[in-house]
């Protein structure tokens, strides 16, 4: 697995971002939210579909410590007989088909017949979210034709069921995570494999696990399983079932706990300068350092999940060959590739906005489609609400990346409020080891001014001057001129050797109320419009011959390296008059 890091430097203050969840009355913090069971049963907006003997709550007298609070909720199948155990009663609704349930065609076992289960009040996303909850499957039933089981699915208001949890009880010595004979469930388990420990647990007036289950084997709890799912933006429930199969004589029931919904923002305070604080997204971390704040600031950063697919090539027009980089963890989850763009929102300890200088270094890995990069990016859209669109005013802030993990090891500085993200340039040569530096260039040089429109004669010629060093600071004396490129291999007709550089012109829309730079409008004509001239110590120039055609319009310049090192230097461009 690669890793790679990321580092930015921001001032503060950022734009406030407010991402609720709601379920029911139970959540309602921007952060997370979260659902015990502390209170009586089915809690505050909940449904339990079963005689009410059949489900409850229970404490750690039952046998089964919470994982959460000091009670558990569970619901029960019931029975109507069964050695070593007795039942208040017996579920009574029917039990879908497995293949209604989405869990396969269940060959082998036997015919699902009746079931409880409890359902959340309607929910709403409004972004990917993380869903968690603690189930254990309790059983004293055995045997494929009798395999009762539990499962757990997240409804959406539109469209099919996503079955998160599913586990049964079949032989003597099978497990009940994975299940046996039916389609597993998509939700992330830990432990992956559970197994019934023949443990003594009672609530409810039913005793499981004090004799061996129905056809050999140990009975009991499974013990607790902890399932994640992150979830797109949308509408569900969340229902939790158990079922008896082929008969209703031996009862199984499943015990819950710890229901959370984690929206992809989080709040820290920092540490004085020089202190850092570390969050972390799923499996990527956060590192952030202030440099010259006064300490004990709020910052709360929010991730936007974004597909891969809605931020194409082009996206952006003035990085028109940028995508973002997906993130390996979010895209397994996803089922796509998936990337993440960033907003943050800061207040000092008396409630004003920050004003600071601070590093976010950002920790991450590549999905498996996507094994290297090149032209690596980072781009910033200061005032501007994440996602980014076409109409998002960008700038490049990137410094540095490297493939290996050291920290840091991706830099990329900025200031304002802003929406960031993370790309990389099609078709640009790959990163397979090592790393680039935006410290390896150095311009462009005077009379060109990267801050300002930089006003240009159509026509003309404009020279671009640069120095070019290598990862560790030597100067480049032997760079080439690359005028097309596929990779890292330049397909000149006439043979042209590593290293290489390209510069290509691209038309971008012409800015509104930017600072304008006069002192670029020289004309600098030259016989060598086409060549880079190699001034020595690294030192270069290219006479960029323009087209009177472009009077009116404007444009930018972005340079490619063999090395993967992609940059646009002027952050608003060229306007041509």
């Amino acid at each position: 697995m690669k890793f790679f890091e990321l580092k930015l430097r921001l001032i503060a203050p950022v734009v406030v971002v407010c991402c609720f969840v709601c379920l029911g009355l139970l959540f309602a913090a921007p952060a997370s939210a979260q659902q015990g069971f502390e209170g009586p049963f089915p809690p505050s907006g909940w449904t339990f579909s079963g005689p009410p003997l059949l489900g409850g709550v229970a404490n750690s007298t039952s046998g089964i410590t919470p994982t959460e609070g000091l009670q558990y909720g569970w619901i029960s199948t019931g029975c109507v007989g069964s050695a070593g155990t007795t039942c208040p009663t017996v579920a009574t609704t029917g039990t879908p088909s497995y293949a209604n349930l989405g869990l396969g065609l269940g060959t082998g076992l036997g015919t699902p017949t009746t079931e409880t289960f409890l359902t959340s009040p309607t929910f709403t996303l409004v972004s990917s979210t993380q869903i968690s909850f603690d189930v254990n499957f309790i059983t004293t039933d055995g045997t494929n034709p009798f395999a009762d089981f539990a499962l757990v699915q997240l409804i959406p208001s539109t469209g099919s069921p996503v079955d998160l949890f599913v586990a049964n009880t079949t032989g003597a010595t099978s497990a009940a995570v994975p299940p046996v004979d039916l389609t597993a469930g998509v939700g992330t388990m830990s432990p992956a494999t559970a197994f019934f420990s023949g443990a003594t647990v009672m609530f409810g007036a039913t005793t499981y696990g004090n004799v061996p289950k129905f056809g050999g084997g140990l009975g009991g709890p499974t013990g607790w399983i902890h399932v994640t799912y992150l979830a797109p933006a949308g509408t569900y429930t969340l229902k939790f079932f158990v079922s008896h199969v082929g008969d209703t004589n031996y009862p199984s029931a499943l015990a819950i706990d710890n229901i959370a919904v984690t929206t992809q923002t989080q709040t820290v305070t920092l540490g004085g300068p020089g202190t850092t604080t570390t969050l972390t997204f799923n499996t990527d971390t956060y590192k952030i350092t202030p440099t010259n704040n006064a300490g004990n600031e709020q910052l709360t950063v929010t991730a936007f999940l974004i597909p891969a697919s809605a931020f194409p090539a082009g996206l952006l027009p003035s990085f028109p060959s940028e995508r973002c980089i997906p993130y390996a963890d979010y895209s397994a989850f996803a089922g796509m590739d998936t990337c993440v763009e960033f907003q943050a929102t800061c207040v000092t300890a008396t409630g004003p906005t920050c004003n600071f200088i601070y590093q976010l270094a950002i920790s991450y890995d590549l999905p498996p489609d996507l094994s290297a990069i090149g032209g690596p990016d980072f781009l910033v859209a200061h005032g501007q609400p994440c996602p980014l669109t076409t109409a998002s005013t960008v700038q490049s802030i990137f410094l540095s990346y490297t493939v290996a993990r050291t920290d840091p090891t991706t830099v990329g500085g900025s200031e304002g409020p802003s929406c960031f993200d993370t790309t990389y340039t099609a078709g640009a040569p790959l990163i397979t080891t090592g790393g680039v530096s935006s410290s390896q260039f150095v311009g462009w040089e005077s009379p060109v001014d990267n801050n300002a429109l930089n006003q240009v004669k159509a026509g003309s010629t404009r020279p671009l001057k640069f120095q070019y060093f290598d990862i560790l600071g030597n100067p480049v004396t032997n760079l080439s001129l690359c005028n097309s490129f596929t990779g890292s291999l330049c397909t000149d007709s006439l043979a042209v050797s590593a290293p290489w550089v390209n510069l290509s012109s691209f038309g971008i829309a012409c800015p509104n109320s930017v600072p304008i730079n006069p002192l670029t409008d020289t004309t600098s004509l030259s016989s060598s419009n086409s060549v880079l001239l190699n001034n020595g110590g690294g030192n270069y120039q290219l006479n960029w011959q323009t087209q009177k055609s472009w009077q009116g319009f404007c444009a930018n310049v972005v340079v490619t390296f063999n090395s993967g090192l992609v940059v646009t230097p002027a952050k608003i461009g060229f306007q041509f008059n």
